[in-house]
């Protein structure tokens, strides 16, 4: 099989930016202990606070409906605060994510291939290469276009959010990721802390059973994707769609800014090495945006972040799903 060579740009997707590539040989465990991810002890402790009395006397008092959550530090090894949790939350340790992971590669055959320490520490993901990924093939030069396929795990240790699973397709041509609808198939799971065995494996089941099928329905419709022919005036009127570039209730400068942004991905459609093998169809035009939105869109980068990161974490955020599900939406082809 004969696959598209990529241009020798270095690119990595948002997860491998922002996490640390683990190893091949290395055991889950053993991957922890490489990323800094292993003992952190993540708990809670009683939250108090110092008041002042009305004579001016410092008192400390216990804040009865929250805690502090607090990890040991993998560098230094002291204590540190990652949140403020009500009295009802649990932690899930970082080597409670690995034994999940664990099941799951042996279940499916998948590779943990990156972890990600985020925020300090207050969130983390461990993210693995299933072992199935797709091959697409290019209608300009008949050669085969690979996309993988990952299942990543994310934690939060403060609080800020559940323990969940997300199924990502990576375009490693151009590091891209991609996302369609949830109405077409699944990809998110939330997962409960449990210590049941048989409950934790009908979890993993289930997402092994829809990442299936996740993969599946997405190739059938970037297939239908391929097959619709899409000429370069067709393919703007897509993304002024997508960008409600042409809405009547602009004033004057948004109308201007978002003409821009579809120029901007119609340089990406006609001019890009990445999306040149399917030039001229709707799948085409999908990656001219998910390579806008992951590596070309302006990102403000605050004091003390680097754009990489920014970035990145931007690439993961909500809007960037929904904004990569609606281009997939509007140019799949209708029936």
């Amino acid at each position: 099989m004969t696959t598209f060579t990529p241009p020798a740009v270095e690119r990595q997707d948002a997860l491998h930016r922002l996490g640390t590539a683990i190893p091949e040989g290395l055991s889950i465990p053993e991957a922890l202990e490489f990323a800094h991810m292993a003992s952190w002890d993540v708990r809670t402790e009683a939250l108090t606070a110092v008041i002042t009395d009305e004579d001016g006397t410092p008192r400390q008092v216990t804040v009865d409906d929250k805690k502090a959550v607090l990890r040991n530090s993998p560098f230094t090894g002291k204590p540190e605060v990652l949140g403020i949790v009500g009295n009802r939350w649990t932690p899930f340790q970082n080597e409670d994510c690995a034994g999940l992971l664990a099941d799951i590669e042996d279940m499916s055959g998948a590779r943990l291939t990156t972890v990600g320490v985020m925020d300090g520490g207050r969130k983390t993901f461990l993210s693995m290469k299933m072992p199935e990924g797709m091959v697409f093939r290019s209608p300009r030069t008949g050669q085969a276009d690979i996309t993988d396929l990952y299942l990543t795990v994310f934690n939060a240790h403060n609080g800020g959010g559940s323990l969940s699973a997300v199924i990502t397709p990576v375009r490693p041509m151009c590091a891209n990721q991609q996302r369609m609808s949830e109405r077409s198939a699944r990809s998110r799971f939330l997962l409960r802390h449990t210590g049941d065995a048989g409950l934790r494996m009908a979890q993993l089941r289930e997402v092994l059973g829809d990442s299936l099928a996740y993969r599946h329905t997405f190739a059938d419709q970037c297939n239908e994707m391929i097959g619709r022919e899409m000429d370069e005036e067709l393919a703007r009127i897509q993304l002024e769609a997508l960008f409600h570039a042409t809405d009547p209730d602009l004033t004057e400068r948004q109308r201007e800014l978002r003409q821009q942004t579809v120029s901007s991905v119609m340089d990406l459609y006609l001019g890009s090495a990445t999306v040149e093998p399917f030039r001229g169809t709707a799948y085409g035009v999908y990656n001219a945006v998910t390579e806008y939105t992951d590596h070309y869109s302006r990102v403000i980068v605050p004091e003390g972040k680097s754009e990489n990161e920014v970035r990145a974490l931007r690439t993961l955020s909500d809007p960037m799903d929904d904004l990569k599900s609606r281009a997939f939406d509007l140019l799949v082809p209708t029936n």
